[in-house]
């Protein structure tokens, strides 16, 4: 069995190479995509591959002309290849890139990563095998957190890094494991989520609340870290 390869190093020797051309594009492989003329050229080959497991996209977009190219690259993960873990990563200038309503929908994504992004699904969220969601450094609204954690019926673990504009966390699935919070730095966090094994508040934190429910049952804890919290 061949061994998870770099993007670049499987067209080149798919292109050098008729004879192993078939098998190349039998390996499970990772993309990382982050050059738009460059990316754009390379999709099509990419479709063909059996197997695209995991794919990174950062986007380093300058004006909004950005977007349309961001929107194929996610279709792409999340509609043509059905990656299991996708990370989008934003680092951006005076523009938040906003995740486009078809992304909101997909049975086989199980670990998300979002940074710099803008939530705001239209419709129900679906995201019913995911596992672990990550959201960085960006807004996020407590309607819009409400409406995306209802649709992760089958969320582990939940991590919240640099993300303001929510003042009260209610997560109600059973299922969730862990819970981590960085940098939360915007006014009081109440949270409720009676269910979560693991907790873990780090970096500069103040105003965050631990509501009775789960201040009465932290002993059931099996991990409890909390490192520079300002109350």
């Amino acid at each position: 069995m061949l061994p998870e390869r770099d993007n670049k190093v499987i067209v080149r020797s798919s292109v050098l190479s008729k004879r192993w051309r078939f098998l190349w594009k039998s390996v499970p492989i990772s993309l990382h995509l982050n050059h738009f003329d460059e990316v754009n050229r390379e999709l099509h080959y990419w479709r063909s591959f059996e197997k695209i497991r995991k794919c990174r996209a950062s986007l380093y977009n300058k004006n909004m002309s950005y977007a349309k190219d961001a929107d194929l690259w996610v279709h792409f993960a999340i509609k043509v290849a059905k990656v299991e873990d996708f990370s989008l990563i934003d680092f951006k200038g005076k523009f938040f890139y906003e995740l486009p309503q078809f992304a909101y929908t997909s049975t086989s994504l199980r670990n998300l990563v979002l940074s710099g992004c803008k939530l705001k699904p239209s419709g129900s969220v679906n995201w019913s095998n995911l596992v672990l969601l990550s959201i960085r450094n960006q807004k996020l609204k407590e309607g819009v957190a409400r409406k995306v954690l209802s649709g992760c019926p089958n969320l582990e673990c939940l991590e919240l890094n640099n993300v303001w504009g929510i003042n009260h966390l209610e997560i109600s699935s059973v299922k969730l494991r862990k819970l981590t919070i960085e940098y939360y730095r915007y006014g009081m966090l109440e949270i409720l989520a009676p269910c979560f094994h693991h907790l873990q508040i780090s970096g500069f934190c103040e105003g965050i609340r631990l509501q009775q429910i789960i201040a009465s049952e932290l002993w059931r804890l099996a991990s409890l870290y909390i490192d520079s919290i300002r109350t």
